[in-house]
């Protein structure tokens, strides 16, 4: 039914399927190198399943209005329901998908703080970063990344991530 839904979403919000399946594989990998450095508090065990999902709706918003893509994503998401996805996740996914920053994350859940504690928040605000950063890797649409690697200096205090490219010309 889950499935379903997403697919009917995708369909009427004209989402295309490749790219949200690429932001996924970006957001998945980046999360799970991430998920041994995070602290105790920002680990949930269903984390990694709510960005799984808020990926299907990323992009809904840009149908509207590509400037106000966030603003749009948030208000379909809350307002509309999903079939298969519960209340509490259509939420979730609402401030995942639509994450700009953590100011904007703050003010619109004024309207919902007796639904979603200041941890919740912080959550969300996790997810949104990483999908966010997940669809900044992708946005030349162009499917270009094959895999990222997560590390560590020797001094433990400097992380990158190396971003491998499919094509030939960026192989060194």
């Amino acid at each position: 039914m889950e499935e379903e839904s997403f697919y009917q979403l995708k369909e009427e919000f004209e989402v295309n399927n490749v790219n949200v399946e690429q932001v996924g594989f970006i957001a998945d990998s980046l999360y799970t190198q991430l998920l041994p450095h995070l602290p105790e508090e920002l680990i949930a065990n269903d984390q990694q399943e709510l960005l799984r999902k808020s990926v299907n709706v990323l992009y809904i918003g840009e149908y509207i209005s590509y400037e106000a893509s966030s603003q749009h994503t948030f208000y379909l998401l809350t307002n509309r329901s999903i079939d298969g996805i519960s209340h509490q996740d259509r939420m979730a996914m609402a401030f995942i998908a639509s994450f700009k920053s953590k100011s904007w994350l703050q003010s619109f859940s004024k309207p919902f703080k007796q639904q979603i504690d200041d941890k919740l928040l912080t959550q969300y605000e996790l997810l949104g970063s990483i999908l966010k950063l997940g669809y900044a890797l992708n946005r030349t649409n162009r499917t270009l990344l094959t895999g990222l690697r997560y590390k560590t200096s020797a001094k433990n205090y400097t992380s990158l991530f190396t971003v491998l490219k499919t094509s030939p010309l960026y192989l060194k």
